[in-house]
């Protein structure tokens, strides 16, 4: 199991289209790839995630 981490921030009062964009196309990025085995997205702060992704190996 390989996991990355990735600190996610947006404006103030931009966090509804930061969700949006991550739904319609990182999700859909990371389910589509062919190491990929889960994914958090994390609430951290006003404005901020952290998004955890677990693949099968480092290639991903």
């Amino acid at each position: 199991m390989y996991s990355k981490v990735y600190s996610i921030t947006c404006d103030a009062g931009k966090a509804d289209a930061l969700m949006a964009h991550y739904d319609t196309v990182v999700a859909d990025a990371v389910r589509n790839s062919a190491h990929h085995v889960s994914h958090q997205m994390i609430e951290a702060a006003d404005d901020r995630w952290i998004l955890i992704s677990n693949y099968t190996s480092a290639q991903a």
